[in-house]
């Protein structure tokens, strides 16, 4: 169980870094385009 609970941690732990360094080069992205 312990186990169980340590890897669904690291899953959502990766999923959220996932999550900001997709909307940061979503950011870059959006400011590297001219309006």
């Amino acid at each position: 169980m312990v186990r169980s609970k340590l890897s669904y941690r690291v899953l959502t732990e990766f999923i959220v870094t996932f999550d900001f360094l997709t909307l940061l080069a979503a950011g870059v992205l959006l400011c590297a385009v001219p309006p």
